[in-house]
């Protein structure tokens, strides 16, 4: 969860520090150093593939989507592929303002067309299929590794899985188990309640059935956000980790490592 916004859209003024210092421990008045350091390490350490699994705006700007479309170019164009999906900060957001003085005033948000439009590059152009009813979609990220990134957060049913995207999932698992794929899944809410105080619009509402579905299909894992808390869990033999946000002290990104059977390995 990088929840960055766009440098124009706040002056650092007295109503944006006093929202930011009230909140969750998010660095906001120094979010834009911080990604572009993050950028800046990852286009040094070189991985197989950076994947980012939402809430990639403060609050659904389209100006900090844009910003960051801008910075996330200059990963891929060091040769390190990117992977986005939309968390439920990032659109139709009736929050999503500029900052100035002791106020604000209320700008645009992306539409689910927008934000696939902006982020068309970073995961939706080399899809290998795409979800019609959400943003979900999956990618080849290396050989015999197949990406899932699931979206439950569509305008009609947030924070659900819908039907037809559970038969388009379904379908994704079935081809990638015929073709000796393994799958590594990702989702913006969680699967598994890893808090007793993040239940309720944390963990998503069907994840029982998508839990059942990825321990059927031998799902190697689960990747999500949300919570801003480091923790892993497994039940049924399907682990989810959650990573922290990036805007969260100790501002912290997960490395996985991959192996195949010829003893390659992937990051």
């Amino acid at each position: 969860d990088l929840h960055y916004i766009a440098p124009e859209l706040t002056d650092k003024g007295e109503y944006f520090t006093n929202l930011v210092t009230d909140a969750d421990g998010k660095v906001m008045l120094y979010i834009d150093e911080l990604v572009r350091a993050f950028a800046e390490q990852i286009i040094a350490e070189q991985p197989d593939a950076l994947i980012l699994s939402g809430d990639l705006s403060f609050n659904g700007e389209t100006a900090s989507h844009e910003a960051l479309a801008s910075i996330l170019s200059e990963v891929e164009a060091s040769g390190v592929p990117v992977y986005v999906m939309p968390g439920n900060h990032d659109m139709n957001s009736s929050m999503a303002a500029r900052f100035e003085g002791d106020g604000y005033e209320l700008v645009s948000s992306p539409s689910e067309g927008e934000f696939a439009q902006i982020y068309y590059e970073f995961g939706y152009s080399e899809a290998i299929s795409r979800d019609e009813k959400s943003l979900s979609y999956a990618a080849q990220i290396a050989p015999g590794l197949r990406l899932v990134m699931l979206d439950v957060n569509t305008r009609s049913n947030p924070g659900y899985v819908l039907d037809s995207t559970f038969d388009w999932l379904e379908e994704q698992l079935r081809d990638a188990r015929e073709a000796g794929e393994r799958v590594i899944a990702v989702s913006h809410q969680n699967i598994y309640p890893h808090n007793s105080y993040f239940t309720s619009g944390y963990i998503i509402g069907n994840g029982g059935t998508l839990h059942s579905l990825y321990s059927e299909y031998g799902v190697l894992c689960n990747l999500a956000g949300h919570i801003h808390l480091q923790h892993c869990m497994s039940e049924g033999g399907v682990p989810e980790i959650v990573t922290s946000s990036l805007a969260v002290n100790p501002n912290q990104y997960g490395v996985l490592s991959f192996w195949d059977e010829g003893g390659g390995k992937y990051e």
